[in-house]
């Protein structure tokens, strides 16, 4: 699909980052091809025969050029316009028809909520006009499928397979001189970005376009682009249970869209073919003569066009710098900040050979032709929102030729400043532990267009800033009930600009950079000012908040890392090359030190999906090792809610107790994401982005040692499943308040209960590590290790044996291995989340028996029926005489056994055989 819409659902919407490019590469020309094989942008040769023909339309049959443009005033610009009241004419001349250029929208003015925000981007991609008859179109042509080779066989091919697609069609209104005027406004007053299902996406709401109550508000001309804004409103079908907070009239949902036009350069930069030892961003398409290579696929690396003004020195400024103008929407307060965050990157450009390659400047007060929204400008813009969705992003245009960025800008949510206050009301229910800590989901993965652009850094430093906050008030750092000292926000504040910066340059994440970062070093000012606290700013990193206050280091990255200074030598170190296959010959030397040491490297899909095998590639972890991370972040958050008079360190007279729900809540959030990081060591596998030769390369995987996985289960044990996990004083939880304030923002009919709902979220966090350990393709790749590894590897069996002995171990369930200290049924008489764990459990177990999942080995869903088997006895024997005197735990032993049951007596896959089960996140199978 060459033109992108970017409305795949709301989710994508609120976490698009990074550059935003809708077209791989463009589609065939008459002209010449590209030096080095690149396609170069314009139409095939058959429809610039039907341009042809159809360009000789007679003059006479239009309205007279001097009547149609009379008091109308003309614009010099990349089209040359003529705008009279709600008229916007476009001159269109001969020698542009077919010619590409770049057309991008996003949201001017959103709406505060519903993922409809100022300056998030809704289509981008490459387009061109073509004439038909007495008639106009604008096209985006197919550019994903080329033939670049100079046999027109190839080409006729392609032509033949693959159309493009009319997005607008226009009347010509007049023509002269071999230019046509056609009325562009109806296009921009118009749903032609189909909003109305970007709407209903985010609100599950119908809508209609109102014609009546849009316009076109703004249009400027500038010699290499086009700016377009126009107030759209939209009307819901049905307004029952909607809410836009802060909007006026639900009736009427003003939204304004900028559309940009820009110019293609007229030539290309030389392109930089893509490494996947090397994280960018890339324009792909398939080159249908490449007969005789591997494949068809071509990628090249997003990046600007940086030349040397002195090619023969060793380090030289360039010609033309990457410029950030920090805009005026940025408080004055946070603008060093930002600027130091933007230009950090030098250090990394000089590796590469450019002296002062990025630099941040004020916007001009003294240029009355500077303009924000003029392309030629790259900008970091701050915004709000009434409920945060994205914390940062970094989108940027490329030139699908060749990869080259053309224009980027920042956006900057300022709720981040606050740590998002309201970050507890995500825990409405105990479904929602994959968002509350942070993790896209499986559908959303399934469902964006593309979500190796997705990013959550930005809202992910305020959640964890929310805990940065709770940790300097416990451990005396900061008064109580004040917020956290300047300094702090603004170093995270420089780290989140350095992360979305990076992006703007082309790099995609890297999630296995902080395992770079030696353990024993994080509390070094003096190293970690030099390489980072992780190795890529790129990763999402967490407070480095010391156990030892007396060894305290920089709690934010201080600076980029030193994956970062290599993968910026790839991308952007010249080289005298003529042709795309020895420019790359140049630089493969630079991808080959892949193995070397702080060159770590691990992306989105790495690490989200649910068969990521590699336990180094996390989000919101610290030093060499994530399994001790874990264990040291579990321990410090459980010693942070122990600590004495808790409520006088966080709270001063006059606070309200919502303060002590946002600091549980952080904790808790810490707690949960430090479990996940162990989740990964089982059945897990060390990847490694090599190619054969590499130094010291061993291949793409080894597998995690059967020692380091049984430690993993043993600290998930004691610190998930056991009954005493996660043990918080009860004076405290009495304490909890909720906001009791009542206003449009603040529905306290809308959360449920009034009072802490501790054990629920005890319980989310405890199935949810559950489920994570018994993921189907986890499962899928301990049996595939079992055959690898052989005598002493840690087998599927013993996950269930383990989780079976950690969760049910009272019980007395025989072939087990019960957690450290399981004392018999007593722990199921306490208040605690045992009992529903077990239930959870034996839901789970149920489930891979009755409706077992394609992607496991079919010894899951054997071994769970012998332990169901071995529950249901267990159980059995429970309730004899010489069982729990307790009601409430016979009736628990009861209904564990009639649930196993249940399911050892169901058939498989018979419809309505299952019921469903919401703490769980399953099914549980029912009495037939």
């Amino acid at each position: 699909m060459s033109l992108r819409l970017l409305f795949a659902r709301a989710a994508f919407t609120c976490a698009l980052v990074a550059s935003v490019s809708a077209f791989a590469l463009p589609a065939l020309a008459d002209q010449k091809p590209f030096p080095d094989g690149a396609p170069p942008a314009g139409k095939s040769s058959g429809d610039k025969d039907k341009k042809d023909a159809k360009s000789a339309t007679p003059e006479s049959g239009f309205g007279e050029w001097s009547k149609v443009t009379k008091d109308a005033t003309r614009k010099d610009g990349m089209f040359p316009a003529w705008t009279k009241r709600e008229v916007i004419y476009w001159e269109i001349k001969q020698d542009r028809l077919g010619k590409p250029f770049l057309m991008n929208a996003h949201f001017a003015r959103g709406i505060g909520t519903a993922y409809t925000l100022g300056g998030l981007p809704i289509l981008d991609g490459m387009v061109q006009f073509e004439r038909n008859g007495d008639r106009i179109f604008l096209v985006a042509p197919t550019t994903s499928i080329v033939a670049s080779s100079g046999d027109s066989a190839y080409r006729r091919a392609v032509d033949l397979s693959f159309g493009s697609s009319a997005l607008q069609v226009f009347k010509i209104e007049s023509e002269k001189d071999s230019t046509v005027l056609i009325d562009m406004a109806p296009m921009f007053a118009s749903d032609c970005l189909d909003l109305t299902t970007r709407l209903k996406g985010s609100t599950d709401k119908g809508f209609r376009f109102d014609k009546e109550r849009s316009a076109v508000t703004a249009h400027k001309a500038f010699p290499r682009n086009m700016e377009v804004e126009a107030l759209l409103t939209f009307s819901p079908n049905d307004r029952e249970n909607l809410d836009f907070g802060p909007l006026p009239d639900s009736r009427y949902v003003p939204i304004t869209v900028h559309y940009s036009f820009l110019e293609l350069p007229e030539s290309p930069m030389a392109p930089r073919l893509a490494d996947d030892r090397a994280g960018y961003f890339t324009n792909a398409y398939k080159d249908m003569s490449r007969d005789g290579k591997p494949d068809y696929w071509v990628r090249y690396i997003n990046r600007w066009r940086l030349e040397k003004k002195d090619p023969t020195a060793a380090v030289s400024e360039p010609k033309q710098p990457i410029v950030f103008y920090l805009d005026n929407t940025i408080p004055a307060e946070w603008k060093p900040y930002v600027k130091a965050g933007i230009e950090e990157w030098q250090k990394s450009f000089e590796k590469a050979g450019f002296k002062n390659a990025i630099i941040a400047k004020d916007v001009p007060t003294d240029d009355p032709d500077w303009d924000a929204e003029d392309a030629r400008y790259t900008t970091i813009r701050w915004i709000v929102s009434h409920e945060p969705s994205f914390g940062a992003i970094g989108p940027s245009q490329t030139d699908p030729r060749t990869g080259e960025i053309l224009n980027a800008d920042i956006l900057m949510e300022g709720n981040m400043i606050v740590g998002y206050s309201n970050n507890w009301r995500r825990w409405a229910a105990p479904d929602v532990i994959d968002q509350a800590m942070n993790l896209p989901t499986q559908a959303w993965l399934k469902d964006v267009t593309d979500p190796s652009r997705l990013c959550m850094a930005g809202i992910g430093h305020a959640t964890e800033s929310e805990f940065l906050s709770t940790a300097l008030a416990l451990n005396g750092v900061t008064p109580p009930g004040e917020p956290a000292p300047k300094e702090f926000v603004g170093a995270g504040l420089k780290a989140v600009t350095m992360h979305e910066v990076g992006h703007t340059l082309g790099l995609r994440h890297n999630f296995k950079s902080s395992t770079d970062v030696p353990r024993e070093l994080l509390q070094d000012k003096a190293w970690v000012a030099q390489n980072g606290l992780v190795g890529s700013i790129m990763d999402y990193d967490t407070p480095n908040v010391s156990s030892d206050p007396t060894r305290q280091g920089y709690y934010w990255s201080p600076t980029v890392g030193t994956y970062d200074d290599w993968v910026i030598r790839y991308g952007y170190t010249p080289t005298s090359a003529t042709t795309v296959e020895d420019d790359y010959k140049l630089v493969t030397p630079i991808a080959r030190e892949a193995t070397a040491d702080g060159h770590l490297y691990g992306t989105d899909e790495d690490t989200y999906p649910a068969d990521a095998l590699d336990p180094r590639c996390n989000i919101y972890d610290l030093g060499s090792s994530p399994l001790a991370f874990s264990k040291d972040r579990v321990a410090y958050v459980q010693n942070l809610w122990n600590t004495p008079n808790l409520e006088g360190k966080l709270m001063k007279e006059g606070d309200s107790y919502v303060a002590l729900r946002r600091a549980m809540d952080s904790m808790l959030l810490q707690y949960a994401r430090g479990l996940s990081h162990a989740r990964k060591y089982v059945g897990g596998q060390y990847a490694h982005k090599v190619m054969k030769g590499d130094p010291g390369e061993t291949g793409p995987f080894t597998h995690v040692s059967p020692a380091e996985q049984k430690e993993a289960m043993d600290f998930l044990a004691q610190r998930a499943f056991s009954a005493d996990a996660m043990v918080v004083p009860a004076t405290l939880l009495d304490k909890i308040g909720k906001d009791q304030q009542w206003d449009w923002g603040n529905n306290l009919f809308a959360y449920g209960r009034q009072d802490y709902p501790f054990l629920s979220r005890v319980l989310a966090i405890q199935v949810g590590a559950m489920n994570g350990i018994t993921e189907p393709s986890l499962l899928t790749r301990l049996r595939e290790q079992e055959s690898r590894v052989g005598a002493g590897a840690f087998r599927l069996q013993d996950v269930f044996a383990r989780l079976t002995g950690a969760i049910c171990g009272e019980l007395g369930v025989a072939g087990s291995v019960p957690a450290a200290g399981a004392a018999k049924y007593a722990t199921l008489d306490r208040p605690n989340t045992r009992r529903g764990l077990q239930r959870a459990y034996v839901d789970r177990l149920s489930e891979m028996v009755v409706n077992p999942s394609p992607a496991a080995p079919e010894d899951a869903p054997a071994l769970a029926r012998l332990h169901l088997t071995r529950i249901s006895d267990a159980c059995q024997r429970g309730l004899g005489p010489a069982g729990p005197g307790s009601d409430t735990v016979r009736a628990h032993l009861m209904e564990l056994r009639a649930r196993a049951r249940r399911a050892l007596e169901a058939q498989r896959d018979v419809p309505g055989a299952l019921r469903p089960n919401p703490i769980a996140g399953g099914t549980a199978a029912t009495a037939r």
